[in-house]
């Protein structure tokens, strides 16, 4: 191979690395995607319960972000007292994973299953063998109780918690909303898998299961005013 041939050689595959680098940056930057009110309340959820906040289109939209992002796919079992909230979320997801039948075909699928639950229910009371990791619900009604106590902001960092209301059939519904509270990490992938509706570079096509999942600018802003207002009701309470 001649220097020049060399050259051109080594320059091309420079140029496609910066190119990657770029698509990538691309895809993990939320500001052409995400606006400023959803950034607003996962600020606050994120300052509430200690984890970092993703928000959602719906509970079942959250619920199958969590489980593809970290636990590929592996089934759900729910917990034997878990109430109607629970329940219809476990079902809306089921149907959103039946209409994305290729859903899981990036990744090996997980020994075990994911255990769902009722947040303000004692851990101790909804244990499942071989349960490979835990997904709470809690509904917006109870999110003061995220505050007020201790017991229950302990087991919020110690687990996803799916935070839902108005969980529909499908998944989607009129004022239908999701966030989930999980780690960091977790959430750095629940965000591309959110904006995009795929993970890796591929992503930058944008599926457009992608756009199913975001929040919206306005429910995000009366979201916002809703769960401040409970989350100041209840510390005056604990105040008195």
């Amino acid at each position: 191979m001649s220097a020049t041939a060399s050259s051109t050689s080594t320059a091309g595959r420079d140029l496609a690395r910066t190119v990657l680098l770029y698509m990538d940056a691309a895809v993990r930057d939320e500001s052409f995607i995400v606006g400023p009110q959803v950034r607003a309340l996962e600020e606050y959820v994120s300052g509430v319960t200690g984890k970092s906040a993703v928000c959602v289109s719906s509970g079942p939209v959250g619920l199958m972000l969590v489980r593809r992002a970290g636990f590929a796919g592996a089934p759900l079992t729910v917990a034997s007292d878990a109430g109607a909230a629970v329940r219809a979320v476990v079902e809306g997801e089921g149907r959103l994973v039946q209409q994305a039948s290729a859903l899981w075909a990036d990744g090996v699928p997980v020994q075990g299953s994911l255990l769902v639950r009722d947040l303000t229910v004692p851990a101790e009371a909804a244990q499942c063998p071989g349960a490979v990791g835990t997904a709470e619900v809690v509904g917006i009604g109870e999110f003061a109780s995220l505050v007020r106590q201790e017991r229950v902001a302990r087991r919020v960092a110690a687990a996803d918690a799916v935070v839902v209301h108005a969980a529909r059939d499908y998944g989607y519904g009129a004022g239908d909303f999701g966030i989930v509270a999980c780690s960091e990490e977790t959430a750095r992938r629940l965000r591309v898998l959110r904006n995009h509706g795929r993970d890796g570079l591929g992503t930058y096509l944008h599926a457009q299961v992608g756009f199913n999942n975001r929040m919206d600018e306005v429910q995000a802003r009366l979201l916002l005013d809703r769960i401040a207002a409970e989350v100041d009701d209840g510390a005056e309470g604990t105040a008195c």
